[in-house]
């Protein structure tokens, strides 16, 4: 029988537990739209953190902090979130698939704390 996706990868790596959320639409009583964030499960990820970087935003230096999460194959939306630990990430690029429906690479970049969900 032959091997599945990537034999150089090791499935013991996907060592971290992460929350994707993806958002919702919904009303408040006003008939505002609200923007919700929705659990869409726990899942066994590898977390890698990636080389920061600091730009210019309103006169100020901000950092930002990237990572980049593998996991098994699943359709992410681009909008989507992921939690690990207290720390919640935004999908910045497009989900990059590794071997043939095997894993999936997501490059995210921290969110400020006053923006979680």
């Amino acid at each position: 029988m032959p091997l599945k996706g990537d034999p150089l990868f090791d499935p013991g790596l996907l060592d971290r537990y992460v929350t994707i959320f993806t958002p919702t639409e919904g009303r408040d009583a006003d008939g505002g739209v609200v923007l919700n964030w929705v659990s869409q499960g726990i899942v066994a990820a590898e977390f890698r953190p990636q080389p920061g970087r600091e730009v210019q935003q309103a006169g100020q230096k901000v950092t930002l902090a990237q990572a980049k999460f593998r996991m098994r194959w699943r359709v992410l939306s681009p909008k989507a979130r992921i939690k690990l630990y207290n720390t919640f990430y935004e999908v910045v690029a497009p989900v990059i698939e590794v071997g043939r429906y095997d894993y999936i690479d997501v490059i995210c970049q921290a969110i400020d704390p006053a923006n979680y969900p």
